[in-house]
């Protein structure tokens, strides 16, 4: 049985040109090679979430798995989104403890604010079979 493995990379390129399209002539020029500043390469599940937990971490925020853990994912998720920018200012020192507590009461209290959130997991990558571009989104239902 094969294993499905995403090899992740990020990377970015700066040239001098006279105008776009010459620049995109060059960059398009570039084998994938050059691009390949700062990857790693890891194994997934059938649902393309990394197996490691640390890697998870990395990108999706925490531990859990967005449908073997589906409730405890959503739960991560309404809190990142309810607490996050209060957490962020308390950090940057815009208001001290107090205020953050009554900040975080408030926000639990509020029955809106949730409307943005993204309570679900999005995978963006490109086939190699089909080299097209997709989305995949992961929802726990019950």
């Amino acid at each position: 049985m094969k294993k499905s493995y995403f090899y992740d990379f990020r990377g970015s390129v700066s040239l001098e040109t006279d105008s776009q399209a010459e620049a995109e002539k060059l960059v398009t020029g570039i084998s994938l090679n050059q691009y390949l500043i700062n990857e790693q390469i890891y194994e997934t599940d059938e649902f393309h979430v990394p197996i490691d937990i640390n890697i998870r971490k990395d990108i999706f925020g925490t531990h859990f798995h967005p449908l073997d853990d589906g409730v405890e994912f959503q739960q991560f998720k309404i809190r990142k989104c309810r607490y996050g920018k209060i957490l962020v200012d308390f950090l940057h020192g815009n208001y001290g403890k107090q205020e953050m507590l009554k900040r975080m009461e408030e926000a639990d209290a509020a029955s809106d604010g949730l409307e943005d959130c993204q309570l679900y997991a999005e995978i963006k990558y490109v086939d190699l079979k089909d080299q097209e571009g997709h989305t995949l989104r992961l929802v726990a239902v019950d």
